[in-house]
């Protein structure tokens, strides 16, 4: 019996050839409207920070990574449970440029890593 390793997601298993067949995952779901929506105006606001504060050069495009949601607090930019978005800066070379948090209830923005201007 050949066998052949799977690493998905981070886990590597051993299994039969042909053992199973391959489908979508029911977890994984396309992004709501509501989530489409507020993924978009997140990015206006990143962009927006970004051009006012560093300069937003051709070769850079900003992408919304996802969100979480705050365990502890952070002084001046959010409480405990609030919703912040990361969005990341990248330069057309792929390396990072700089990472935005924003705070979806006050739309406060907070550069992490950005050398001042």
């Amino acid at each position: 019996m050949k066998l052949f390793r799977v690493v998905l997601l981070g886990v590597a298993s051993c299994m039969p050839l042909g053992a199973q067949t391959v489908g979508p995952l029911s977890d994984i779901q396309a992004p709501s409207n509501s989530e489409a929506t507020r993924g978009a105006r997140v990015k206006e606001i990143g962009t927006a920070w970004w051009i006012r504060n560093r300069g937003l050069l051709a070769e850079e495009s900003l992408r919304v990574a996802g969100h979480f949601s705050v365990a502890r607090p952070v002084k001046d930019f959010a409480e405990r449970g609030d919703v912040v978005w990361e969005v990341r800066v990248v330069h057309l070379s792929g390396g990072p440029t700089g990472v935005l948090w924003i705070n979806e209830k006050t739309s406060k923005v907070l550069g992490l890593g950005i050398e001042p201007k």
